[in-house]
């Protein structure tokens, strides 16, 4: 059983059924949900919500859009091995995420990313480029 960090690069496509590469992660995902953990953080949902939002076309006002997302958001939690991060010391958390812009260069929120994918011992599956330069372990698109 391995764990599974999945960042915005993934969960945006996931949940935007309109998204080219819908199709790419929910196969990617089916195929290694069986026994692995799957993790997603608030720093996860925060992005996700946001540009999907920004991509939505139907949508009025950000708050009718929350409510719809809250549905969406709390239905996926409900999958199995499927799990928010909870319990890690923030200021490990910030430790850490600091120390990788310092090491490895990357933005304030890819740090912080890094950080939840190193502290809960994660393979980070993403789209994203720039955590190649670091010493995580990825499963890149």
């Amino acid at each position: 059983m391995n764990n599974y960090y999945l960042d915005s690069s993934i969960l945006v496509p996931l949940l935007a059924n309109n998204h080219i590469d819908n199709k790419l992660v929910t196969e990617k995902l089916n195929k290694i949900k069986g026994n692995n953990i799957l993790l997603i953080s608030l720093l996860t949902i925060d992005e996700t919500w946001y540009v999907i939002y920004k991509i939505s076309r139907n949508t009025k006002t950000f708050g009718e859009f929350s409510r719809k997302f809250k549905k969406v958001i709390l239905n996926l939690l409900k999958v199995k091995n499927l799990y928010l991060i909870k319990g890690l010391n923030e200021t490990d958390v910030l430790n850490t995420g600091i120390q990788s812009a310092i090491n490895y260069n990357i933005r304030p929120r890819d740090s912080f990313h890094y950080a939840y994918t190193k502290l809960t011992n994660s393979t980070i599956l993403t789209k994203d480029k720039d955590f190649i330069k670091t010493d995580l372990n990825i499963d890149l698109f």
